[in-house]
């Protein structure tokens, strides 16, 4: 749909699919949020004592006193989406508990804790269904259907959606201090202590982000089975120094095991990213569908820097444009962007 930056919101709210279309418009999205923003400060809000609101959109955040008063927070600056905005208030409060569907809020919370941060957070998140809970769904439609239930859609009702609590110091601790050893035979690589999180996060950015592509053929729950193989090879690729991915070795130590895991059968002897997947490209077994979806050298290094990018984007306030050649993404004269 067309809606210009002058153009006024309809008087009712669209219905339907018009809604959707109106919605996915980012100049009518952004008016919509700034009238709650405006609804909400002006004369919804009812404040108890020592109660503020900080609303955290565009520009510096802006705190809501009791009362009416306002005050503009100079010392944030400005950033990009929701998603790296919350870490900020977590060293300024003792506690945070973070409301967040998004899966990225995790992997934020576990880096602004390695990198210092002091405050307590919470996230309130979709609950995640283990292996486990699918395997006991599956178990009570089995004495539904055996009970007499009219159809199988009848006893798969759906359920009304679950949340669950994740302590990100828990989890943090649970990874660094009992995960990540597994991997290593409990041998420290004491080069790389500190940096686990920046390290578990180029595995997440690899399987897929909301700013980085996924590894074809590759989930992240394999990336997970797969971490005793890959954890000493990614800290030979891992720069603690610069806490980013150097991109050659990470496609011949790191992608190539995993790909070289995943198509075992078809991989020949382990050797460098090209030759695993020029062996696997050669197999006839594998249907072309499959041979056609893995990728070049050339996509996955835009990929590892893409990752880079990622990594200081969930960090750092002042993160660096991300088309630019070194994070795998540049633009032509004519402003059109292409993998560099």
């Amino acid at each position: 749909m067309e809606f210009n930056p002058r153009d006024a919101l309809p008087p009712c709210v669209p219905q339907g699919e018009r809604w959707q279309q109106c919605i996915s418009n980012r100049t009518f999205k952004s008016k919509v949020i700034q009238l709650v923003i405006d609804q909400l400060t002006r004369s919804m809000l009812d404040l108890g004592e020592g109660q503020s609101l900080i609303v955290d959109y565009q520009g510096p955040p802006v705190r809501y006193l009791r009362g009416g008063e306002s005050m503009t927070l100079s010392n944030f600056g400005p950033l990009g989406e929701a998603d790296v905005k919350f870490t900020r208030y977590a060293d300024m409060f003792e506690t945070l508990q973070v409301d967040s569907v998004d899966g990225d809020s995790i992997p934020i919370a576990l880096l602004n804790l390695e990198q210092g941060g002091t405050g307590r957070i919470s996230i309130l998140r979709l609950k995640t269904n283990l292996k486990e809970d699918k395997e006991e769904q599956a178990a009570a439609k089995k004495l539904k259907l055996e009970a007499g239930a009219a159809s199988a859609d009848q006893a798969t009702k759906r359920q009304a959606r679950t949340y669950e609590y994740v302590d990100v110091g828990l989890l943090y601790d649970a990874l660094r201090y009992t995960v990540i050893p597994q991997c290593t035979g409990r041998a420290p690589i004491t080069s790389h202590a500190g940096h686990e999180m920046a390290m578990l996060v180029c595995l997440i950015g690899l399987s897929g982000t909301d700013f980085t592509r996924g590894l074809p053929l590759v989930s992240g729950k394999t990336l997970h089975d797969y971490l005793p193989l890959l954890w000493s090879r990614l800290a030979r690729s891992f720069d603690p120094g610069t806490r980013q991915m150097v991109p050659g070795p990470a496609l011949d130590l790191v992608v190539s095991q995993i790909y070289h895991a995943k198509f075992e059968r078809h991989a020949g002897p382990m050797s460098s990213f090209s030759d695993i997947i020029a062996c696997i490209r050669g197999s006839e077994k594998l249907s072309s569908k499959t041979r056609d979806r893995l990728p070049s050298r050339e996509t996955v290094h835009c990929t590892v820097r893409n990752v880079n990018w990622l990594l200081r984007y969930w960090q750092f306030a002042n993160y660096p444009d991300p088309v630019q050649p070194e994070f795998g993404f540049a633009r032509d004269k004519r402003g059109v962007r292409f993998e560099a």
